[in-house]
């Protein structure tokens, strides 16, 4: 009975060891999707601005010629 109980805990330590294991891995990939989506947004908003003052500049030299 000793070893069998030594296994059955040795069991439910690791997967309690696994499951902290595995939530921290989630939990940091998670925050490096989140990071790269607010990169790949704010490179969106550049975009858009930069093509703004690119017509703007396309209207000002449309109106000195």
């Amino acid at each position: 009975m000793k070893n069998a109980s030594s296994t059955y805990l040795g069991i439910a330590v690791g997967g309690i060891i696994g499951g902290i294991i595995s939530w921290w891995i989630y939990n940091r990939q998670k925050r490096t999707s989140e990071k790269q989506d607010e990169g790949l947004s704010r490179i969106k908003e550049l975009e858009e601005r930069h093509e703004m003052i690119l017509k703007s500049i396309e209207q000002f030299e449309r109106n000195q010629a």
